[in-house]
């Protein structure tokens, strides 16, 4: 890997931004991902690089794919890229900026920026029609590593931070591998704060309760991070504590909600919200210590089955 500073103009980044042209159109795609870790939750990101090949093996010519940008919400890629199929034997990218962000569920997102380098991952990988490929940037340990050598909540330049920088390198050098696509995590919470560490609101209502089915109502709560909290200038870890009702044939249902730390957005399942109150905001948000804020919420809760467990999936206001 060079470290190196590339001089590049602020034209260059900006035409490196948009999504490809197409010309793969129908192929595989290329996706990306960094690991979140128990203490700290992978949010946003940039890759932006000038220049990108797929490595030949044996003897066969690289294959170029040009510019690229992959953005990440929740860590990982929200657009993948059309890539040609083939046999390959590694990717090579010549990186303009790789900033990732991430939090610690405190108020404010932590940014970790390096520009400039080139990034050699040797992996052997296949890419099939209507397949997907997948970079995964550093191990499950990374953000661990580099959140002892930042300053938690501000942007931070690797340049310039000696410990930072080897942080940042090795773990990349080491441990960035290309192959298959994680599969996806059916968990309702995935990238949420977890239940078991707010079993109960403030108010007393759960996140979890047994007993639930068919139009069954029940009071619950869910955890709103603090990063949200903190857009409406209120401290701590927040809830909303509603009433529900279930639907009677207890069918999953899915929607799409915005994380308002950071205005990503995330999938939940559910079936069972704010039925019985004539409207969708049955519930209030409140503070860590259950005072009103004054802002109404919803609730969304997933049945598992008659008589089964109820858990809290998501919110919205």
């Amino acid at each position: 890997m060079t470290r190196a500073p590339l001089p590049f103009a602020l034209a260059v980044l900006a035409a490196c931004t948009g999504s490809r042209d197409g010309t793969w159109v129908g192929n595989p795609e290329l996706t990306a991902s960094y690991a979140s870790t128990q203490t700290y939750t992978a949010r946003t990101g940039e890759l932006v690089a000038t220049d990108a090949s797929f490595v030949g093996c044996e003897g066969d010519d690289d294959t170029p794919l040009g510019p690229i940008a992959l953005e990440f919400r929740q860590g990982r890629t929200i657009e993948g890229l059309q890539v040609p199929a083939g046999r390959f034997c590694g990717l090579r990218l010549t990186v303009a900026e790789l900033t990732v962000r991430f939090d610690d569920g405190g108020p404010a997102l932590t940014a970790v920026t390096a520009r400039g380098f080139d990034l050699d991952i040797a992996a052997m990988f296949e890419t099939l029609p209507d397949g997907e490929v997948h970079l995964q940037l550093a191990a499950n340990d990374w953000l661990d590593s580099l959140a002892a050598q930042v300053a938690l909540g501000e942007e931070n330049e690797v340049a310039g931070n000696p410990a930072l920088e080897s942080a940042f390198f090795d773990g990349l050098e080491a441990d960035s591998t290309v192959g298959d696509a994680p599969v996806d995590d059916d968990e309702p919470l995935a990238g949420r704060l977890d239940l078991e560490g707010y079993p109960v609101s403030p108010l007393g209502q759960p996140t979890t309760q047994a007993g639930c089915g068919p139009s069954v109502n029940f009071d619950m709560a869910f955890p709103i991070p603090p990063a949200a909290m903190a857009t409406m200038g209120v401290d701590g870890v927040g809830w909303c504590d509603s009433n529900l009702d279930f639907t009677a044939d207890l069918a999953p249902q899915t929607a799409t909600l915005i994380d308002y730390s950071d205005l990503s957005t995330y999938a939940v399942t559910y079936n069972g919200w704010g039925g019985s109150c004539g409207s969708l905001h049955c519930g209030e948000v409140t503070d860590s210590a259950g005072v009103l804020v004054g802002r109404p919420c919803t609730l969304l809760v997933f049945c598992d089955g008659d008589g089964g467990t109820a858990t809290a999936t998501g919110y919205t206001w």
